[in-house]
């Protein structure tokens, strides 16, 4: 089964301002490529983005939809702030197709790879926390 990548933003996002007040962090360009478009060139399938409410319609890629649900399967949560070259970027897609691992910094998640118990589990606790950081 092919691994579902899940763009995330986090409590992180006030670092981006004033850049990401109207784009989303994993829009955020970290040399000639966005982590979208990064993940984009392994996965031409897209994937899903789970950002702020408001900056879901600026999505100009059809590929990626936002998450509306928990991903069905195994899936890849990658934090928007992170900024990884395509051989880490592939290493991680590797590993959350074998089994759950998480990659924590100081701030908090950075990548997660889950299986579709798992994934529906931090599914329902980000749009938990986006409900309570809405403005």
């Amino acid at each position: 089964m092919t691994v579902l990548p899940v763009l995330f933003e986090d409590h992180t996002l006030a670092c981006f301002r004033p850049v990401c007040w109207s784009l989303p962090v994993p829009e955020v360009r970290c040399g000639m490529f966005s982590l979208r478009e990064r993940v984009g060139l392994l996965v031409p399938s897209g994937g899903a983005l789970a950002v702020r409410t408001l900056l879901v319609p600026l999505n100009a890629d059809p590929a990626w939809r936002p998450l509306a649900a928990a991903p069905p399967g195994p899936s890849l949560w990658l934090n928007g702030r992170l900024a990884p070259d395509f051989t880490l970027l592939a290493g991680l897609l590797e590993a959350a197709d074998r089994g759950p691992f998480a990659l924590t910094d100081a701030q908090g998640l950075l990548a997660l790879g889950a299986g579709a118990e798992l994934g529906a589990a931090v599914a329902a606790s980000w749009h938990r926390w986006l409900a309570a950081a809405a403005p």
